[in-house]
């Protein structure tokens, strides 16, 4: 992919991104939670839609910045630069909701956006490996060959 099309979806993803973390859906009298896999467990424990929401949204909120990491830094070092990319970005946004006082800010977001990123990165990196070998493609089967 080109330098200018990542950049041009980079731009619209960051903007999206304010939107979502910082605009939208804000909340009366937030209260931070700072305690690790508070927010996790409480949403594992009561599934339904409302916990499916909140892990896969903060897993997937950073993706596609893991994925833009990963297109920008290939090979080794995308997952690695999405890590830390997806951590401080995600602290900036929980930083900026805490302080911002609409928006709940929650250390269990962080650890799941920063997950996320490095799963946009990994996925990156594995179409990237399907798609290397001679002719485009590798096959992958279930049964070895002879």
């Amino acid at each position: 992919m080109r330098t200018p099309a990542i950049i041009g979806l980079g731009a619209a993803y960051l903007v999206t991104l304010v939107d979502l973390t910082l605009v939208i859906f804000p909340q009366p009298e937030p209260a931070p939670n700072l305690v690790p896999m508070r927010t996790i467990s409480a949403c594992w424990e009561a599934g339904g839609w409302s916990g499916v929401m909140n892990l896969g949204g903060n897993l997937a909120l950073l993706a596609p910045m893991g994925m833009i990491v990963g297109l920008i830094r290939p090979g080794r070092g995308g997952p690695a630069m999405a890590l830390v990319a997806g951590a401080v970005m995600s602290l900036a946004i929980e930083l900026a909701q805490f302080a911002g006082g609409h928006r709940t800010a929650d250390v269990d977001d962080v650890l799941l956006n920063t997950i996320g990123a490095i799963l946009g990165a990994l996925a990156v990196s594995s179409a990237r490996w399907a798609t290397s070998a001679p002719g485009g493609s590798r096959r992958v089967s279930a049964s070895p060959s002879r």
